[in-house]
This record gives structure tokens, sequence and C-alpha cells, in this order.
């Protein structure tokens, strides 16, 4: 997570992102050499610890899957070095061996007081599976046919654009196109309008094409946003 930070506010300083004036050198001095270091002692400390208890508990040792986990973040990490000093080596093949070290994680769930509440989750969430995937399908296919609507409505507000038009008018086009230009722009603009900040992308179309959007947005967050989300919430708790 601490590398994850470093990279990202590396990269930020180099896009120039607003707020980010200073390189991640000078925020985290000391930091560029910390992390390799930090990453190859971790790796040979859980190679050590793998090989170790093999050693001890023979074939046992393959009969628990948290066991096998281990095994795997070990080899990763193993592979992951070897493949970094290839030049040639894709670094998103060393990003993916990365995320199956977070594995590791799982390991947590050994614990007796963990299990017990999890197996409560579980077996709570696996009852629930039909009705979360019928009450996925139903918003999926409702916000689908909506925002297909109005992508059909605002086609000619950014249709139109041309190099000729004014500057504001091209930003006022490209606004909304964003939002709604294709359709899975505007289903993940419906998902944002459904389960998050409705306002922006109500916004965007009251402003730039015409007012008469405001009534379908308030209508589809009293219906949906509210009395559909609300009667599926109260089937869940049921």
């Amino acid at each position: 997570a601490l590398e994850m930070q470093y990279n990202g506010d590396m990269t930020g300083y180099r896009m120039g992102f607003p707020g980010m004036d200073a390189s991640a050198d000078l925020t985290w001095p000391g930091a560029k050499h910390f992390f390799p270091v930090a990453e190859r002692a971790f790796t040979v400390f859980f190679v050590v610890e793998v090989v170790l208890r093999i050693i001890a508990l023979g074939r046992k040792f393959f009969r628990g899957y948290l066991n096998w986990i281990d095994l795997i973040v070990a080899a990763t990490g193993l592979i992951e070095w070897v493949m970094e000093s290839n030049a040639a080596v894709n670094s998103k093949a060393i990003r993916v061996l990365r995320f199956a070290r977070l594995s590791r994680g799982l390991r947590v769930f050994s614990f007796r007081p963990v299990m017990d509440s999890l197996q409560l989750l579980i077996k709570s969430f696996s009852a629930s599976l039909a009705v979360l995937f019928w009450s996925l399908v139903l918003l999926i296919v409702i916000q689908g046919i909506a925002g297909m609507i109005i992508n059909q409505l605002v086609q000619s507000s950014f249709k139109t654009l041309s190099k000729s038009a004014d500057q504001e008018t091209q930003d006022a086009q490209i606004l909304v196109f964003r939002y709604y230009g294709t359709f899975t722009r505007t289903l993940i603009t419906m998902f944002e309008v459904t389960l998050a900040n409705w306002a922006p992308p109500c916004r965007v179309l009251v402003d730039h094409v015409s007012e008469w959007y405001a009534s379908f947005f308030l209508v589809w967050r009293c219906f949906v946003g509210f009395a559909a989300l609300n009667v599926i919430t109260a089937v869940f708790i049921q």
C-alpha cells in the first residue's frame, strides 16, 4: 500500500496533477531504495518459512489449503524476483504476480473467532444469492432502458460538434458526451444517479440541454432511487 501511494505520488507529479507540486523522491526520501530492499527481505522470509514448515510437517503441509496459499505466495515472490531482473519481461505480468501475493491476507481467516463470524456471514450471503442476482438484473435492465432513452434524446446536442463552434459550445457538448455519449458511459451515469451523487449528471443536462430533464431525474430519484431500492432492501432484511 505504501509503495502504491509512492508510485501514485510520482505519477501525479509527472502529470502535473493539481496539488502534487513536489516529486515523491522529495516527500518520500529514501523510499525509492527502501521498497525494493524490503520486498526482497519479505520474499526471503516467506520462502524460508515455507521451506521450514515443509521440512517439519512433511506431507501434512499439503493437506491445508492455507499452506497452499503460502506456497503460491512464496513461489510468485521468487518468480517476480527473476522476472524483474529480465528487462524483456512485460511489467504487467509482474504486477499480476504482485496481486497474487495479496492472497496471503486470507490466512487471517484461520483464526477460530474469525471463522465463526465468517461462517455466519457466508451462510447469510449464500442464502441471499438468488435475490441478489435478480435484484441486480432488475436494476441493470431498468437503468439500461432509461440510459438508452436519454442517450437518444441528447444525441442532437453533441452530434453537431464541430471545430467551427465557439469554445463554450464545444466544452458543453464534450461535457454532455462525457456523461451520455455512449451506452457504457450512459449506463455508468445511471448507476451514479441511482446509487451515488445524482446532481452532477442532472446539472449537465439541465444547464446545457434543457431544464425539462430535471423532471425526469426527480421522478427517477423518487421511484427508483428511493422506492425501488428500499423495496429491494426490505426483501434482503426479511
